[in-house]
């Protein structure tokens, strides 16, 4: 029995051996059955953003292949492919072109990639089919990928841009006898929308389809979030954020905006008729007649102060005063003044801009004793 299990055992033994020896073989007589083809393909970038004109900086690159030989024949370059994917590039922001085009930081172009495990592809697009009609002929799988060249490539790339300025939307009103000072600024640099050609034109203002996105005749005009005026006194700054037009993104900043916007008194102009004109002589012998007795005074201030004025807050007299002498006329310069009834808030806000009439006759007479009597 044992000398019966010691011959099974040496039969097994030398059988696996016979087989192992004939895969080495067979496998050394395969790698005859492979040869090396080399095939020139153009690169190409896949899922580019409408916004970005890109193209690599090296154009071609070489595949370096290992072919079953009863299938070289069948190999063609256009069954080739050697891509970049937009979408695993660094955030473009960091090294993309705005005037010009910059390059982008190095990609590899390596094997692990052959299977679409990553960025960069090289394939075959009937490699498919070529394996299923090769696989029963050549007894393995009938390509292998040996090299490409170069390893690292470049793309460069540029924004599609055009400048964009801000329209400032508002709501509600200043308090009253205030106004908002057009127009609202910012002091933001310039602004870059970026999107394709196509959304840019049907965006830009009338007559500017020629410009070249820089000048400001061909900003395109972006609104902002309302900025609430209702009851406003005084000016203010105020962040907003920008309300992008669709398909469209900012360069370089996010959407949101500072906006300065100025506030102030409306300032107006009103004439004051009926205004008494005073000519009190420092001789009380002396009577002072002159015609008119009244004035108009013109001033400017905040609407809703000089609304609120009247004739007694105000009174007009000569400008010097004048040579007092019975039965002499003369012509004397008039001026206005306010009165002790205005209030001091006229006085510090309004402005007495003029009277008319200008300049007055006037005569000085002695008293009657009436009139000396009415004075005592």
């Amino acid at each position: 029995m044992d000398r019966f299990e010691r011959r099974v055992s040496s039969d097994l033994f030398l059988m696996a051996t016979a087989l192992v020896i004939a895969f080495a073989v067979w496998t050394i007589a395969k790698r005859g059955d492979f040869i090396q083809e080399t095939v020139t393909l153009n690169l190409r970038l896949r899922n580019v953003p409408e916004n970005i004109l890109a193209e690599p900086m090296v154009r071609q690159a070489q595949i370096t292949l290992a072919v079953a030989r009863t299938m070289s024949a069948r190999i063609l370059p256009s069954q080739f492919v050697v891509e970049v994917d937009w979408n695993d590039l660094p955030n473009p922001r960091e090294w993309c072109g705005v005037e010009d085009f910059r390059p982008s930081p190095p990609i590899a172009l390596d094997f692990g990639h052959i299977q679409r495990t990553g960025s960069v592809a090289s394939s075959a697009t009937a490699e498919d089919d070529l394996q299923q009609q090769a696989f029963a002929a050549a007894g393995a799988l009938p390509i292998r990928y040996i090299l490409i060249e170069p390893s690292r490539i470049q793309v460069k790339a540029k924004f599609i841009t055009r400048v964009a300025r801000p329209e400032f939307r508002t709501k509600g009103k200043p308090a009253d006898g205030y106004r908002l000072v057009e127009p609202i600024t910012s002091s933001a640099g310039a602004i870059l929308l970026t999107a394709s050609e196509e959304r840019l034109k049907e965006l830009a203002p009338p007559g500017a389809d020629g410009d070249d996105g820089v000048g400001a005749e061909g900003a395109i005009e972006i609104s902002t979030e309302e900025i609430d005026l209702a009851d406003k006194r005084f000016s203010f700054s105020e962040v907003v954020r920008l309300r992008l037009p669709p398909g469209t993104d900012l360069v370089y900043r996010d959407q949101r905006i500072e906006a300065r916007v100025n506030i102030e008194e409306i300032i107006v102009k009103r004439t004051i008729d009926g205004v008494a004109i005073s000519v009190q002589p420092a001789d009380r012998n002396l009577v002072a007649r002159y015609a008119p007795e009244q004035a108009a005074v013109t001033v400017s201030g905040p609407e809703h102060i000089l609304r609120d004025l009247e004739a007694e807050d105000f009174s007009v007299r000569p400008s010097q005063p004048p040579q007092e002498q019975g039965g002499l006329e003369s012509t004397v310069d008039l001026k206005a003044l306010f009165s002790a009834k205005a209030a001091a808030r006229t006085v510090e806000s309004v402005t007495i801009l003029s009277v008319s009439p200008e300049t007055l006759r006037l005569r000085f007479d002695w008293r009657s004793p009436d009139e000396a009597d009415g004075v005592r």
